[in-house]
Formats: C-alpha cells, structure tokens, sequence
C-alpha cells in the first residue's frame, strides 16, 4: 500500500480526505485491522525552531464507506494522528459487513485529516509524517 494522501497548504478549519481500499487477494477468508506500529510514531517538523506539534493538532477519523460508521475511538480529537500504541481497531469489515472476508472481498474507508480551526500558527509550514500497517490475519 502506497500513500493514502499529501496536503500542502492546508488552512485552519479546512479537511483533506484520502480513500484506502483493502481486498483479500488470498484463497483463505482473512480478517484485517489497522495499527499504527510502535516505531511508526507521527513525527512533526519544521524549518521554524519550536514548530512541531502538528501532528497532536491535526484530527483524523477513518470512515467505513460501506456503513457510514466512524472507525474505532482511538482516532481523532486530542489524540493527533497516533493510534493507542500497540492496539488495533477492532476487525475491519468488508463491504459486505463481515468481519471474516472471503477470497476477492474489499473494502473501502476514507481518512480524513482536519486542521481544527483552533490551530496555533506554530502549525504554520510544519509537516507531519505518520504510518499505518493493514494486517492480514486467515479465519
């Protein structure tokens, strides 16, 4: 999997959404989940000393396309772009809404970055880097 979304420019109170779809291309049923691997922490930088709290400001929400159903808790609000560190969501759904995904299932969610307008300008010409691991495990 490759990136799901880059923002340049983005403003206070704006969003950038991205989609990820997952298909189990394997000839076993598999269940999936979403981490954020412990060595993978989001990392903020800027060229401006003291910018680098990105990352906890912006907001994410992944959304199950199919349901219309926000994914999990530990994304959003005040916990940035990290994952509880070593936890999983719960299994991810297919588009038929099983938990278990035959061979040829997908599924499709959308990642949505906000830059709460509460923003302070330290956030000005930051970036923030952050990494997430699909995992596949056979039924």
């Amino acid at each position: 999997c490759g990136m799901i979304f880059a923002v340049n420019g983005l403003k206070p109170g704006s969003s950038t959404t991205g989609t990820l779809t997952i298909t189990n291309t394997g000839t076993l049923a598999s269940t999936f989940s979403l981490a954020q691997p412990s060595s993978a922490t989001p990392t903020a930088s800027s060229s401006e000393a003291g910018h680098t709290t990105l990352c906890t400001d912006l907001s994410l929400t992944i959304t199950d396309n199919e349901s219309g159903a926000t994914t999990g808790n530990v994304y959003g609000g005040s916990s940035g772009l990290t994952l509880v560190m070593g936890s999983t969501t719960a299994a991810l759904k297919s588009s038929a809404g099983a938990t278990s995904w035959p061979n040829n299932a997908s599924g499709v969610y959308t990642f949505t970055v906000t830059l709460p307008s509460t923003s302070p300008y330290t956030d000005e010409n930051a970036t923030c880097t952050s990494t997430f691991q699909v995992s596949e495990t056979n039924s």
